[in-house]
C-alpha cells in the first residue's frame, strides 16, 4: 500500500517529500512511534495541545523570526499561527509555513495519531477513514 504522497511515509520516497527536514522529522517520528496509543491521545486534546507536542518533539519549531529578524511569539486563535509584535513590523504566518506540515491540511492531532497508527501498521485507507475520520483522497492522494 502506498500512503506516502501527502504524508510522505514510505520509506523509499521520505527523503523527496519532506526535503530538508527529513532525518529531523525521522528522529522525531521515532520518539512519537514509541508512546503508548492512550498516552499519545491523552497529550492531543485539541490543535493548541498538539501544536505544543509537536514543538516539544522538534517538528514544529519553538521559535521563529520575522523576515525583519524580529522574534515572533505563538497566538492560538481561530487559527494557530505566528505574529510578530514589534508595532513596525505586525508580521504573520501559519504554523505550518516551513514545516513538514505546510503542505498538509490534516489536524495536529489525527496528524500524530496516524504517525503512531502506521507504525503499528494500521495505516490502511479504511482504517484511516473509519478510525482517524481521514477523507479518502487524503490517504491516496
Amino acid at each position: 500500500m502506498d500512503l506516502e504522497l501527502k504524508l510522505c511515509i514510505t520509506s523509499n520516497s521520505r527523503e523527496q517529500c519532506i526535503g530538508g527536514y527529513a532525518s529531523q522529522f525521522i528522529n522525531n517520528v521515532e520518539q512519537i512511534i514509541i508512546m503508548n496509543f492512550l498516552t499519545l491521545s491523552a497529550k492531543l486534546a485539541d490543535e493548541k495541545a498538539a501544536a505544543k507536542f509537536f514543538q516539544i518533539k522538534g517538528i514544529i519549531p519553538e521559535e521563529k523570526e520575522c523576515s525583519k529578524e524580529h522574534q515572533m511569539k505563538m497566538e492560538f486563535g481561530k487559527y494557530i499561527r505566528w505574529r510578530c509584535y514589534i508595532k513596525e513590523c505586525r508580521e504573520e504566518c501559519g504554523i505550518r509555513i516551513g514545516t513538514w506540515f505546510q503542505d498538509t491540511r490534516l489536524s495536529f492531532p489525527t496528524a500524530a495519531i496516524f504517525i503512531h497508527s502506521w507504525e503499528e501498521q494500521r495505516s490502511s485507507m479504511d482504517f484511516c477513514k473509519k478510525k482517524l475520520e481521514m477523507n479518502p483522497s487524503t490517504t491516496v492522494d
